[in-house]
């Protein structure tokens, strides 16, 4: 499957938050983060982790049961409603197609496609949908763990995070590229950390990722950063560099020199919503109250 990059102008900040102090929900606001309002209102569930398509018609997200949150795959079912909250739907349910575990749902460049994992708990692969989530096609069939696919702008390759064998310790998760039908294969990172999340910039030149680089501190959650290199795995550097957890890049789509993330500094409670320069440079914290903000996308 081969799909090309149809991206609209969306000036919206889509994240989810538990600011209500009862779940957490999907919110969307201005890129700068002021004026933030909740699209879901469902107390039964948390609603996190949404992408909005690229023609802005349409966000996927995930629920599970309330005060489940992020922390069990097994638990999720995908949802998808219109960019203001209208026409909410479960795609694909809990245990859906069989999977133990789904998660990392992303949209192809033409918004005709979701990529994701699926599958068992020891060796979940990376599957295509249409839009709609029904009809999967397996596109890994590896050992090991196989998940956080992401689309390159040109819709001609996946990112994804694998192990190099089937024996797969947290410590092993590479980065990897593929072509979007599943063919060659190819390792970029080799560093002996847990590494999540890959996201291309928006002209396809780099890939930003997440990396574990500390297991001390943060009251045993150690380190997270978020590292930038080429598309190919050249010129590898770390952007964040410092001794807080920060989560899950994600480019902002007016150009190739800002990633979104979120973060929680060393002796902090809450995760809050950052923005940095991919040349480096001071961050810029987009919300600041007194509950989690997390997954920012544009």
């Amino acid at each position: 499957m081969t799909a090309t990059l149809t991206l609209q102008h969306r000036p919206k900040l889509y994240f989810d938050s538990n600011r209500n102090n009862t779940n957490y929900e999907i919110y969307v606001a201005n890129a700068d983060g002021s004026d933030p309002h909740a699209l879901t209102h469902d107390t039964h569930y948390d609603s996190w982790w949404p992408q909005p398509s690229p023609n802005g018609a349409w966000i996927v997200f995930y629920r599970t049961p309330r005060g489940t949150h992020d922390r069990d795959y097994g638990k999720t079912s995908l949802w998808r409603m219109r960019t203001d909250g209208t026409d909410l739907t479960e795609i694909i349910p809990n245990h859906g197609y069989g999977w133990e575990i789904q998660g990392h749902a992303e949209w192809s460049p033409d918004s005709r496609y979701l990529v994701m994992f699926g599958g068992s708990r020891i060796n979940p692969q990376i599957w295509i949908t249409n839009a709609d989530g029904t009809n999967p096609v397996q596109i890994t069939n590896r050992g090991g763990t196989n998940i956080d696919p992401t689309w390159s702008p040109n819709g001609q390759q996946i990112a994804f995070v694998g192990c190099p064998q089937s024996f797969c310790l947290p410590s092993s998760y590479s980065i990897y590229t593929m072509n979007s039908e599943g063919s060659d294969l190819r390792r970029l990172t080799n560093n002996s950390m847990e590494n999540h999340d890959p996201s291309y910039s928006p002209d396809g030149k780099y890939i930003a990722w997440l990396v574990h680089t500390s297991t001390s501190g943060n009251a045993g959650l150690g380190s997270w950063n978020i590292f930038v290199m080429n598309a190919n795995g050249s010129d590898q550097h770390n952007l964040t560099n410092d001794s807080a957890i920060n989560s899950r890049p994600a480019w902002s789509i007016d150009g190739s020199d800002t990633i979104l993330f979120f973060r929680v500094a060393p002796g902090k409670r809450h995760w809050q919503l950052f923005s940095i320069p991919v040349s480096g440079g001071p961050m810029t914290q987009l919300t600041n109250v007194h509950a989690d903000s997390e997954y920012p996308i544009e």
